[in-house]
């Protein structure tokens, strides 16, 4: 998939949508205040690292089930 098309963009901006007011309510749980700045620098990690995880893992499993033998029928 184009890593720069239209969805990926759209999906990340969806993903922080949804981040950003959960960082919010974890801080208000914990009496913390933090500026929204910085509400959305920790969502660009959170969302970034999320995505790095699962290209990690996809990629992980795709070389593991290449390089797994083949067992053919006699």
């Amino acid at each position: 998939m184009n890593e720069t098309s239209p969805i990926a963009t759209g999906t990340a901006t969806a993903a922080m949508t949804i981040v950003v007011p959960i960082l919010s309510w974890v801080a208000d749980s914990f009496h913390v205040s933090i500026p929204e700045n910085v509400q959305l620098s920790l969502a660009v990690v959170i969302v970034t690292g999320a995505h790095w995880l699962s290209r990690t893992l996809a990629a992980r499993a795709a070389a593991k089930h290449a390089t797994a033998p083949t067992v053919s029928a006699p």
